[in-house]
């Protein structure tokens, strides 16, 4: 009960600061989102799910379970230069999901850069590069990235997707059980660059959803 009650008033207090702000006060993440980033205990069946548990596939595969979340919101990132020459709001759209074969676990975070230039400004995101996860409690933790991705360009929608493929151990997941993700670090070809999430519990439901099946 006193968990729910701090998680609410979090929730709360980062809602009024997102949406008090100004247009160009978060250093290229100004824009708070149309969906209701980390508020997203919303109900979606009489079990009292979050909403963050929609799957997209359940099944058994080769004596394996196979079970795959619905891609979710995770942050969004822009610049204040990008929107004087661009249609879109932002530059970078993330998004993320668990996807579970039998006992490994992992995190799959989808990056679409809205500019077909991006390999040249980003690179690729190289293969065992390390991804730096910040959690709520102060502490941090490093995910894998286990497939190099070089940017996949779609010039009719003026987009680049990369794709992040990442192994959470036990250890890691005892701590993403138990704490927010506020922040992660991505170290791309041509620098290292940080980005605040947003949609903070979303990891943290679905693990939840895992452990309720």
């Amino acid at each position: 009960m006193i968990y729910n009650i701090k998680l609410f008033i979090l929730k709360a207090f980062l809602y009024l600061i997102f949406t008090s702000i100004g247009n160009n006060s978060l250093m290229g993440q100004e824009n708070f989102p149309s969906y209701q980033l980390g508020l997203s205990k919303i109900k979606s069946n009489i079990k009292g799910e979050s909403f963050d548990c929609a799957k997209t596939l359940e099944t058994s595969k080769d004596q394996q379970d196979v079970i795959a979340f619905k891609d979710k919101p995770l942050f969004l990132y822009t610049t204040p230069d990008f929107s004087k020459w661009s249609k879109r709001k932002n530059l970078m759209e993330a998004s993320a999901h668990l996807y579970q074969v039998d006992k490994s676990l992992f995190l799959i975070i989808s990056i679409q850069i809205n500019s077909i230039n991006a390999k040249r400004s980003y690179g690729n995101i190289a293969r065992n590069t390390q991804m730096k996860i910040y959690l709520d409690n102060g502490n941090h933790i490093y995910l894998e990235n286990i497939e190099r991705d070089k940017g996949k360009v779609n010039r009719s929608e003026e987009k680049t997707n990369y794709k992040c493929i990442l192994p959470i151990d036990k250890s890691d997941r005892k701590l993403l059980q138990k704490n927010f993700i506020t922040k992660i670090g991505i170290m791309w070809g041509e620098g290292y660059q940080e980005y605040e999430v947003h949609n903070l519990d979303l990891i943290q439901n679905q693990l939840q959803c895992l452990n309720n099946k």
